[in-house]
């Protein structure tokens, strides 16, 4: 019982040093390419490798459909509507919060529901992508570090709430309408990848 408890424990420090590292090498740009350069394959091992899988499974060939509409959808409304630009990245960064605290809640499930059963291979998987995870976050909310705290804090929230109701949680299979979310969200963060790396190419301060 008491390994399940360090498992959850080991998630949450691992979920904060990622800013941590990143608030120590703010001055030193080399070393904040390489934490970007390494959120971006985490972004697409997450989506292809475990998200697209877990969806297509459900919802099949939809899964890609949803996948390319959450990637267009930002850039439709930008084209048609300029000054919409700001809000609609606001719109999706939030969605984008609200999805991972959905997997981090699922997270947290399969940390107790495996320690419990004697399984340490998926507690392990669990708490070693929490750390890419909080780099994301802060690289993120790079511009805006109390919006970084705020969502760490929610994922941190929404991980113990899935922990201490595991066997509440339906951890082996998603309804339809949530993998149409999380595709959707998906591609959504590929879009948001790559328009912070267009930004900071050209120097944008969004």
């Amino acid at each position: 019982m008491y390994i399940s408890y360090l498992w959850l424990i080991a998630s949450i420090v691992l979920i904060i040093l990622g800013p941590i590292i990143c608030w120590l090498a703010k001055n030193h740009k080399k070393v904040l390419v390489i934490i970007d350069s390494f959120v971006v394959i985490f972004i697409g091992y997450m989506v292809i490798f475990e998200i697209f899988p877990e969806c297509f499974e459900v919802i099949q060939w939809m899964t890609l459909i949803a996948m390319i509409v959450g990637l267009l959808f930002p850039l439709l409304i930008e084209f048609t509507a300029e000054k919409c630009t700001r809000f609609t990245h606001m719109v999706i960064i939030i969605l984008i919060i609200i999805a991972m605290g959905i997997h981090s809640l699922f997270d947290g499930a399969s940390m107790m529901i495996f320690s419990k059963n004697g399984s340490h291979s998926v507690p392990l998987l669990v708490i070693l992508h929490r750390f890419p995870v909080g780099l994301f976050i802060w690289r993120l909310f790079s511009k805006h570090h109390s919006y970084g705290v705020l969502s760490i804090s929610y994922l941190i929230l929404t991980a113990i709430i899935g922990f201490f109701l595991g066997h509440y949680i339906p951890i082996n299979g998603h309804g339809t309408l949530l993998c149409y979310f999380e595709a959707f969200i998906a591609g959504s963060i590929l879009h948001v990848v790559v328009h912070r790396m267009r930004c900071h190419f050209h120097g944008d301060p969004h």
